[in-house]
Parts: structure tokens; sequence; C-alpha cells
């Protein structure tokens, strides 16, 4: 960290393209997060964008995303973040451990970590994020995943007891303070010794963990969080929990754009709201619904040939590997 500002913030998203779907991580961010960040985040509120993606994604990185943002942005390889990994190793774990070991490249801190589904959704400023100076924090009810915050406390060999009812920290997009991230990877290596402490959770992966309910472990088991932290509760918090759209059920219901009118009120309590990228809606309808709500346009028509171009890509590899699985199969049988 090279900033002397005890508030300064930075943007953290951890992206990258999955062959297995038809559009990017990058062409989502572009679409949604981008001009959303333009929109409603408020000037000098952000000290930069840290694009952290797979070494392969870099170079479209760097040449799509820096152009369409007014904040500085830097793209960095994965590698630079957690160069102690597998860097075949892919999915969820990874990117949880990425996001641990974010304060390895950020020069703030505090950061918001996001993914390419995370949309701000009205004007917000430093006082709305970090009043008083402490980082809002959003409530969740540890009822929900008891596995995660049990197996947590067990890695970090913890003795912190969670009740069911207690209230614990959500999940992305979160506000996170780095140094209590430096400090929570040097208490894993003291209580795993023998290997970098990102190698250790890849290592136990098994043990069901997630990064946020590591987090909380530690700020609670170091009593820091109360001087970190402020509850969201029922006034201001990091996201709409129940105005983003989670799962597939919310796309059939005509409610849906009264949804997403209340979550861009601008006297809404929340920064964002997310709108998952794995459901099976394209990427031209969202931006149709979300955009105008931003106060732009719904998909340009460069937006929707290179959308169509990818899909009818994405389609012609599905069918080819399917044949070529077939005709394996034809050899050995």
């Amino acid at each position: 960290m090279t900033t002397e500002d005890a508030r300064a913030i930075s943007l953290v998203a951890v992206i990258r393209r999955d062959p297995n779907r038809p559009v990017s991580d990058i062409d989502r961010f572009l679409a949604l997060a981008v001009p959303s960040f333009e929109r409603f985040l408020g000037d000098g509120l952000v000290e930069e964008l840290v694009v952290i993606t797979p070494e392969r994604d870099v170079a479209e990185a760097t040449r799509r995303i820096p152009p369409a943002l007014g904040i500085p942005v830097r793209v960095v390889d994965e590698k630079d973040v957690i160069p102690h990994l597998d860097h075949d190793a892919a999915g969820w774990m990874k990117q949880q451990v990425i996001k641990l070991a974010a304060p390895a490249v950020v020069r703030t801190p505090w950061f918001i970590t996001l993914d390419a589904d995370v949309v701000a959704a009205r004007p917000v400023d430093r006082e709305f994020l970090l009043p008083g100076g402490r980082a809002l924090w959003q409530q969740e009810s540890a009822g929900a995943h008891m596995d995660w915050w049990r197996n947590s406390a067990r890695v970090l060999r913890s003795g912190l007891v969670i009740d069911s009812d207690q209230p614990v920290f959500g999940v992305t997009p979160a506000i996170m303070h780095a140094p209590s991230l430096v400090a929570l990877g040097e208490r894993i290596e003291r209580e795993h010794p023998g290997m970098h402490w990102t190698r250790t959770l890849m290592d136990l992966a098994d043990e069901g963990w997630t990064e946020y309910t590591l987090y909380w472990t530690h700020v609670l088991d170091t009593g820091a969080a109360d001087a970190l932290y402020t509850a969201s509760g029922d006034g201001d918090r990091p996201y709409s929990l129940n105005g983003s759209v989670w799962v597939g059920d919310h796309l059939s219901s005509r409610a849906l754009r009264d949804q997403l009118a209340d979550v861009f009120s601008p006297d809404a309590p929340h920064a964002f709201f997310v709108f998952q990228s794995n459901l099976d809606r394209p990427l031209a309808e969202t931006v149709a619904l979300v955009r105008p709500l931003l106060g732009g346009h719904g998909p340009t028509r460069a937006e929707k040939r290179l959308w169509a171009r990818r899909a009818r890509t994405h389609r012609a590899r599905s069918v080819l590997l399917t044949w070529r699985a077939r005709l394996r199969r034809l050899i050995r049988g």
C-alpha cells in the first residue's frame, strides 16, 4: 500500500474468460459494470480499479477496459497476486484465494471486491461507504451457511462460536481491509507452517471454507470489528440482497422491471446489486433491461454483433467437442 489516506479505497475485479460460456466476463463487465461506475461512483471516490485476470486475458483486458473508464485502471496478471499457486488450476476456490491475496497488488487500505456481475445502483461517495472512517458491512444470517463458519473456524483453529441467528459478513461485493487480510495470511502460516498460506488454503479446499468466513472470523477474533466496521442493519448497506437477481426463476417474472426500478431508486439504501452472470439469459437482454436505468441505451449494434459472433463460435466449438467425444468412444469401442 502506498497511499497515506486511511479512507482511500480501490475497486478489485476478479474476472476471467470461461471457454464454456459464449460471453466473457470482460464483455459483461464493460456492458454493465463500467457504465454503472461512470454514472454513480463520485469523483475522487476510487483511487483505481484493479482488474485481476489470468495471463491469457491480460492483453484483452488491458486493451478494452482502460479507455472505457474515467478512473485509473491497472490490469494485473493473477500470477502476480498468487505466485505460489498452480496457475493451471481454476474455479471458485482459486477466485476466493485471489480476493484474500489482493493486498499484494492493492495500494489502498480499503478495497471493494467485484465480480463481472456487480453493478453500481445509486450515487455513492466515500462517506456512504466509509461513514466516519468505518466501512459498511453487509449483515446476513449465519444460519444460511453454518457449515462455512464452522469450517473456517477449524481452518484458523479459532475458538469462535457463531450462533445460527447471529448477523455475519455477506458476500461479493464487500469492503475489505487490506492490513487485516495481510494479518490473516500470516495467521494461516502460523497455524499451518511449512508452505505459503495461499497453497495451504488450496490444499484445504475440501474443508469448505470461504474467503469471507475466513476473513470475518479473523476480524472477530482480533477484536477489530467495531474499530473497522459499522453494521448495515436496516440502514445503508453495500448491496441489495433482495433486489439482486440470484436465480433463474426471477427471469420469468413480469415484476423484474419493477424490481430493478426499485433497485435503482436514488434513495435506495444500497450501493450495488448483483445480476448473476451464470443464469441462462442472453447478455443483450440483460443490457436492454439494466442500461436504460443507468441513463443509457440498450445494446449497440456493435455489441450485438460481437456477442452474436461469440455465441456462434461457442456453438461451433460445442458441436466440435461433442463429435470429438463420439469419435473417441467409437475408436475405443
